[in-house]
């Protein structure tokens, strides 16, 4: 199950997401902040020409609450988005 404030997956029986502290009762919601495929490719495309020359984003390495976390090269610290 994923709450359906944020997208972060959420134990079935859970009443309240860990994440965001949305209420997750209502098993028929629909998540409002997931992102298709092409939206995720063109986040990572628009960030890779905004860092141009600083880093590169090499992969996605998580998701939850409200951000990304993208693995750049040659630093261990992953850029949010």
């Amino acid at each position: 199950m994923q709450c359906p404030t944020c997208s972060t997956p959420i134990p079935d029986a859970s009443r309240f997401c860990m994440s965001c502290g949305a209420d997750a009762s209502d098993r028929n919601a629909v998540s409002t902040a997931s992102l298709g495929e092409a939206e995720v490719v063109q986040m990572v495309r628009m960030l890779r020409e905004e860092t141009q020359g600083e880093f590169e984003i090499e992969r996605e390495i998580g998701r939850g609450g409200m951000a990304r976390g993208l693995l750049r090269d040659g630093d261990p610290r992953p850029v949010t988005a």
